[in-house]
C-alpha cells in the first residue's frame, strides 16, 4: 500500500500491519500466513509497529497482535514523525552548515575540477565573466551556430574590459561576430579543432575537450596562476598569428 510506504514502512511492516486491518487480532503465525511474511521475519517487524504505536501487543501463552485504529494511531504516528523532523531541523542544520563551510575552505584549495557537459561549461564561463577585473581571452568558439547569443547579455558587462575571441571554424556566422563586435569584443580566426580554453585575469582558466569521439565534452577548471599564465601567453601567441575577421 503506497500510503504506508510513503509513512515509512518497510514492506514486511506494510504487509503485516494491512494483515492486521483486515484479519483483526491475530498471533505471530496467522500472521505470517495472512501477510506472507516469513515466520522469522515477523516478530522483529511486529516490534517495530509496536514501538511505533500502530500496533497493540496481548500477552498471554500465545501473544497476539492489533492494529489500533488508524484514524488515532496513523495520526499519531505523523504527529510524531512532524516532531522528531522539527528537532531534526534545530540540531541538523547547525552541523550541516558547518560541514558546508569546510567544504568551502576545500574548495578554495582545490586547483584543478573536473566537470563534464555543455551546461557546465557554460555555468564556469558565466562565472568567469562576473568575476573579470582586468581581461578575458576566449580561444576555441566556432561561431558557426547561433547558441552563442546566450551569452551576449553577460559579455555586454565586460564593457571597458580587454576580452578576445579567437574563432577555430568556418563558416562563421556573420550575425554573432557582428554582436560581438558591437559590444567592443576583439574577434580573429585560428584553425584549431577539439578543445577550447578560456583565461580570466591571467589566474584560472578553463580547458574544454571537444573531441567528435567523446558524447560528452569534458571541462577542467584550473585555479593555478602560473598554468593560467602560461596559457594567457599562449593565447597572445595565438591571437597575433590569427587572421581578421571582416
Amino acid at each position: 500500500m503506497d500510503v504506508l510506504k510513503q509513512l515509512g514502512l518497510n514492506g514486511y511492516e506494510s504487509a503485516i500491519y494491512e494483515a492486521l486491518l483486515k484479519y483483526g487480532r491475530s498471533d505471530a503465525r496467522q500472521l505470517s500466513e495472512h501477510s506472507k511474511v516469513p515466520p522469522t521475519a515477523v516478530y522483529p517487524n511486529l516490534k517495530s509497529l509496536v514501538q511505533k504505536g500502530l500496533i497493540q501487543q496481548f500477552e498471554g501463552e500465545i501473544s497476539e497482535y492489533e492494529a489500533i485504529k488508524p484514524s488515532i494511531a496513523v495520526k499519531n504516528f505523523i504527529e510524531k514523525k512532524i516532531d522528531d523532523l522539527k528537532e531534526l531541523e534545530e540540531v541538523g542544520i547547525p552541523e550541516l552548515d558547518h560541514l558546508r563551510c569546510d567544504h568551502k575552505v576545500l574548495q578554495k584549495t582545490q586547483v584543478v575540477s573536473l566537470s563534464h557537459g555543455v551546461d557546465a561549461s557554460v555555468a564556469i564561463t558565466k562565472e568567469f565573466i562576473s568575476k573579470v577585473r582586468k581581461s578575458l581571452y576566449i580561444l576555441g568558439w566556432r561561431a558557426s551556430s547561433g547558441h552563442k547569443y546566450t551569452l551576449i547579455d553577460e559579455l555586454k558587462k565586460l564593457k571597458g574590459f580587454d576580452v578576445r575571441i579567437i574563432i577555430t571554424r568556418t563558416p562563421v556566422n556573420q550575425e554573432l561576430i557582428k554582436a560581438y563586435k558591437r559590444i567592443g569584443i576583439k574577434v580573429k580566426y585560428y584553425p584549431l579543432q577539439n578543445f577550447s580554453v578560456i583565461i580570466k585575469d591571467g589566474n584560472s582558466c578553463k580547458i574544454t575537450l571537444k573531441s567528435p569521439e567523446v558524447k560528452e565534452r569534458f571541462n577542467i577548471l584550473i585555479k593555478d596562476e602560473d598554468l593560467s599564465s602560461f596559457l594567457n601567453q599562449y593565447f597572445l601567441t595565438i591571437w597575433e598569428k590569427s587572421e581578421e575577421i571582416k
